[in-house]
């Protein structure tokens, strides 16, 4: 995962969601993103891998990696409150292993919820949780990766907050798409995948109330946008994002078989016959 030049915008609070005008469900509670030290970047990153805790030490370990020199370089400040608060958040380290780790659990339920997504657009008859992860299990068992359903839920679990970043991000193959050679930059391609992740979390919430069940996974506090976040309006050459495209299963997938309504039915055993 790339980090793009940012521009600091005001931190963010905790305030109800925003309503469907603004591409967010209204029965969704949205938790701003918080943004550490004005680096939009990589606090998206540290909460999509970090949505319970860790995010600002994250975000301060990728400030360090290149982008806060470049800053400094350039002739600006660095407060003294920001300087202390990033000596704070970098003295709690993350291993690189951790954060491995957490890429892993990330992109295996980006995987899920992009499959999903593509399930809902082409097979809504048999859009599931657990048919999207027979599908993701099937193709990672087909490159040698043998993952248990059990870790599939769990993962989906551990982001439940941030499911919709990683299926965007996974819409997008986990890349960002700044090209500065169009004036589009790292902030204006942020703003765009923010866009693409709120129209994927409110499809996902219209397809739940559809089905009319219990949905833990959609249930609860998620992700919103940072505050002063506005949905960007494209300009000529620049790349086509800030939309959620409609997609479908790749060619070759074992489509799941919908099983039919009701608990499957018990053999009879057979009882011995005496003679």
């Amino acid at each position: 995962m790339n980090q793009s030049a940012n521009r600091a915008p005001r931190r963010a609070r905790r305030t109800p969601g925003r309503g469907a005008d603004a591409g967010t469900p209204a029965s969704a509670d949205f938790i701003p993103l918080p943004v550490y030290r004005g680096d939009v970047c990589g606090s998206l990153l540290g909460a999509m891998l970090f949505p319970s805790t860790k995010a600002d030490t994250y975000s301060a370990q990728l400030l360090t990696k290149g982008p806060l020199q470049d800053y400094l370089r350039a002739g600006h400040t660095f407060s003294l409150t920001r300087n202390i608060s990033h000596l704070d958040a970098l003295s709690r380290e993350i291993s690189s292993k951790k954060i491995e780790t957490q890429k892993l659990h990330g992109n295996r339920a980006g995987e899920v919820v992009k499959i999903l997504w593509a399930l809902i657009c082409s097979r809504p008859d048999i859009a599931s949780w657990e048919s999207a992860i027979t599908v993701v299990k099937d193709a990672w068992a087909g490159e040698g990766h043998r993952v248990r359903r059990t870790t599939f839920r769990a993962d989906l679990s551990e982001m439940r907050a941030v499911l919709h970043l990683w299926g965007a991000f996974a819409l997008r193959g986990y890349r960002f798409l700044a090209d500065p050679n169009v004036g589009y930059d790292g902030l204006d391609d942020l703003a765009a995948f923010m866009s693409e992740a709120m129209a994927l979390r409110q499809q996902l919430c219209q397809w739940r109330d559809g089905r009319n069940k219990p949905d833990t996974l959609l249930a609860g506090d998620a992700f919103g946008p940072w505050i002063g976040w506005q949905p960007r309006e494209p300009r000529t050459g620049w790349p086509d994002t800030g939309r959620l495209p409609a997609v479908s299963l790749p060619p070759g997938v074992r489509v799941p078989v919908r099983r039919p309504p009701g608990r499957p039915r018990k053999t009879e055993k057979l009882r011995p016959v005496k003679i």
